[in-house]
């Protein structure tokens, strides 16, 4: 291969490369203006709150392939700091299996109010998959008893809830879900690189044929 022909292939790369990643939405229950039931939401509590340990998991589906970079909550504390932590877990036998990522957050808004969101900007965050079903797996501090406010467009799923630090669930059979949104990065299908390749290749060698480099 001719030195032109290696100089346009690198071109084409390059410009390939440089293509910006799309950001994408996995998933959303908020309503019109980030809005959501000010007033009842899933139990999330620790093993010191006055409520017990609750451990609330959500099953639902993403709606796009991309690698995670945020999520909006909307949560309000009942007692305690507020703080706690989200996880996605795959879905395995109908309950969470395998940990895909984990991030800590603190309720500000006081329970029955509306609509503050807690956000969580995720760095290298787990790629999920478009059709695909997850857990979203609420658990809180020690002393910290918060509210996972439901959702008002009527999204629904499989709801579970843990006591013993998710040795074992329960079923609350499909529940309104537990408000939140997670934003990602788009990630091209492999055909789609595979097609981009081709045509660089191709183009790259109609121009060395035209001009006879």
């Amino acid at each position: 291969m001719k030195r032109a022909q290696w100089i346009l292939l690198v071109l084409a790369l390059g410009c390939l490369l440089s293509i910006p990643a799309a950001a994408d939405t996995i998933f959303n229950n908020f309503d019109t203006g980030d809005s959501y039931n000010c007033c009842n939401g899933w139990t999330v509590s620790g093993p010191g709150s006055p409520p017990g340990q609750f451990i609330a998991a959500n099953e639902f589906t993403a709606g796009a392939t991309a690698s995670v970079t945020q999520l909006d909550l909307a949560i309000g504390k009942v007692v305690g700091d507020g703080g706690g932590t989200a996880s996605l877990y795959t879905v395995s036998n109908g309950v969470p299996g395998t940990l895909l990522g984990s991030w800590d957050f603190i309720a500000h808004q006081n329970v029955g109010n509306c609509c503050a969101i807690e956000t969580i900007s995720i760095n290298g965050g787990p790629t999920l998959t478009q059709g695909t079903d997850y857990f979203m797996v609420m658990s809180a501090d020690n002393i910290t008893w918060d509210s996972w406010n439901q959702n008002t467009v009527g999204s629904t799923g499989l709801d579970l809830y843990s006591t013993d630090n998710m040795n074992s669930w329960h079923s609350n059979g499909t529940q309104t879900l537990g408000t939140f949104r997670l934003e990602g990065t788009a990630v091209p299908e492999p055909g789609t690189l595979v097609m981009l390749g081709s045509g660089i290749v191709a183009a790259a060698a109609g121009i060395r044929r035209k001009f006879n480099v």
